[in-house]
Formats: structure tokens, C-alpha cells, sequence
């Protein structure tokens, strides 16, 4: 199971970097992807934590685009 689009509390996510780990972990996700709103902060958590982990984090961002009027 896989999932590329997830948010973290680093934007508008509800579970932390760590908390996100556990919760892919405990629905038997192998890879994620973190895509945090306009921020990359969150990444580095949970790769760090995951590393030992059996899942894959690949980092993201969702980056927030407005057509000038």
C-alpha cells in the first residue's frame, strides 16, 4: 500500500511527522509521501525516525499557487 499525498502538522496536517509514521505504519503503508503545504519542515522528522522503520518516506511539498488578477 502506498499513499502520495499526505499533510503533516507542519501545514494543515493533524499528526505530527512521527505520528504519521506510526499511523502509515499501523495501515500497513510501505511508502509515503510527505507533501506538506508550501514546507518541507516535516520531512526530516519523520525520515529520521522511519529509518529504522520497514517504510519509505519520499519527501514532498504542495506548493500554493494564485492566478494574478
Amino acid at each position: 500500500m502506498i499513499d502520495f499525498h499526505l499533510h503533516t502538522t507542519a501545514s494543515d496536517g493533524k499528526v505530527t511527522p512521527r505520528g504519521l509514521v506510526d499511523l502509515s505504519l499501523a495501515k500497513e503503508l510501505k511508502v509515503i509521501a510527505i507533501t506538506d503545504h508550501d514546507t518541507v519542515e516535516g520531512v526530516e522528522e519523520a525520515v529520521t525516525y522511519a529509518k529504522d522503520k520497514n517504510i519509505l518516506i519520499i519527501p514532498g511539498i504542495e506548493i500554493s499557487c494564485y492566478e494574478q488578477e
